[in-house]
């Protein structure tokens, strides 16, 4: 059950890095076979192919973890909100990073999103379809872990 654990945790960060390293990295963009101009693609948990036609500005993630997960690949200026926690000492070790990032949550609702307007939400199967679904509905691209 531990290996287990360890081992979605272990496929989801490696996940997360390949989606950032195409979406945010210098990497050159991928032809859309639409015949649309340029963008970059990637392909989440679930199947779903998420297009961007430029790099992400306003990240959003929906969990603490993925926070810094996310924090550990791009410059905290990419990112729109993060968690409360992460500006905390006592439990987080990004707390500098943090402090860059202008908006603190303690929760990613619908309407956070709306206002906050993200250009990319990360998120975890966890969150529930309903939740993933409602993001999407919002036609932001969402890529779930």
């Amino acid at each position: 059950m531990r290996k287990q654990k360890y081992s979605i945790c272990f496929t989801a960060f490696l996940v997360i890095i390949i989606f950032c390293m195409t979406a945010c990295g210098k990497s050159e963009k991928i032809a859309v076979t639409n015949n649309l101009d340029t963008a970059y693609e990637a392909v989440d948990s679930q199947g779903s192919v998420i297009k961007m036609f430029e790099k992400p500005k306003k990240i959003m993630t929906t969990h603490f973890y993925l926070d810094a997960i996310v924090l550990g690949i791009v410059p905290p200026e990419r990112m729109i909100a993060i968690f409360k926690t992460a500006s905390d000492p006592a439990v987080s070790y990004m707390v500098k990073k943090a402090e860059k990032i202008q908006n603190n949550t303690s929760e990613i609702s619908l309407e956070t999103v709306v206002a906050l307007s993200p250009d990319l939400i990360i998120t975890r199967e966890g969150a529930g379809e309903e939740m993933i679904q409602s993001y999407r509905d919002l036609e932001t691209p969402v890529f779930v872990v």
